[in-house]
């Protein structure tokens, strides 16, 4: 996610500032400053965490430790930084978006998924959609249903999935249904997808083709980034509105409205623009200082003094 681009209030509870959580804490620290990372995501079969860096343009695998090593060296695959991954540990692969950040090169505003072998490493496949007049494009986030892969296309304002009878990416959503689409789940009933908008959570029956905001009488939900679905509830990080907040939405039984809303965790000194996270035994793995506010539109580090070692810290969701 590029938080700058998006200027919105969010609910806050009075009081909840500077609380202190007693489950929340570091999990580890890789040592590697200009990361710029976003996305992470878990492979419960081999017990190890993914991590893709924007400004590094490659992907770290890491052990349940934190012990690091490169699964795809910098630039390997392209000058594409990484965005949302996603694994289908049953199909042993990986799924990557990936986005240009120099918004001066040809390659700017493509959209790019990338299909990835977890037991290799290697690329098995390219999906790319190009921008158009029309049109640009921002792959941001992903979750696998079954067999169908569905996409947030940020800067479009779609939904996307990839049709496993064609394996051809097709809108599911056109652009201009959403204002920057992010974050995206499974809806806690198993009946539809809940997406994270910049104007609030929406519920999409995939089979209908059809988006419902999601109402919340008591709160503002805005601009969620890491969207996900754990014991019967939402859980949502959000860093574009001070304090960075991870909160538990609880729906009621339509799955239409948001009845209650619990803060797990705000305003911790190492949290600098958190992003997406992983569930590990019941444990949210998420990183904790992405600094993706920190890149310049020609994908360039504005000041290198601001970056600090990444942090993943974890948080009892049970």
């Amino acid at each position: 996610m590029r938080p700058f681009l998006l200027l919105f209030l969010f609910w806050l509870p009075m009081g909840c500032v500077g609380q202190k959580y007693p489950t929340l804490r570091k999990a580890f620290e890789i040592k590697e400053k200009d990361l710029i990372p976003e996305g992470i995501a878990y492979d419960a079969q081999t017990d190890q965490f993914f991590v893709g860096s924007i400004n590094k343009k490659k992907i770290l695998q890491l052990s349940a430790r934190g012990k690091a090593e490169e699964f795809s060296n910098s630039g390997s695959w392209g000058d594409f930084g990484y965005l949302g991954l996603h694994i289908d540990a049953g199909r042993r692969l990986l799924w990557a978006c990936r986005y240009q950040p120099n918004t001066n090169t040809d390659s700017a505003g493509w959209g790019s998924l990338y299909k990835i072998s977890l037991d290799t490493g290697r690329p098995l496949k390219k999906y790319y959609l190009p921008k158009t007049e029309e049109v640009s494009h921002l792959f941001n986030d992903l979750q696998l249903i079954g067999d169908e892969l569905y996409l947030t296309d940020s800067e479009a304002g779609a939904l996307l999935w990839l049709n496993s009878a064609t394996d051809s990416l097709e809108y599911l959503l056109p652009p201009g249904t959403f204002v920057y689409p992010n974050g995206i789940t499974p809806s806690p009933d198993g009946q539809a997808l809940v997406v994270a908008t910049a104007g609030g959570l929406y519920r999409v029956n995939y089979s209908s083709k059809e988006a419902t905001p999601i109402e919340t009488p008591d709160y503002y939900i805005i601009g969620v980034d890491g969207l996900y679905t754990h014991g019967g509830a939402l859980i949502g990080l959000q860093s574009v509105f001070m304090p960075e907040t991870i909160s538990k939405f609880t729906l009621d039984g339509s799955g239409k409205v948001v009845e209650k809303i619990q803060v797990l965790a705000n305003n911790h000194p190492d949290f600098d623009k958190i992003t997406t996270g992983a569930i590990r035994r019941g444990w949210l793995y998420f990183i904790a200082n992405s600094f993706v506010s920190e890149l310049d539109e020609e994908g360039q580090v504005k000041n290198e003094e601001k970056l600090k070692n990444l942090l993943v810290y974890r948080l009892k969701l049970e």
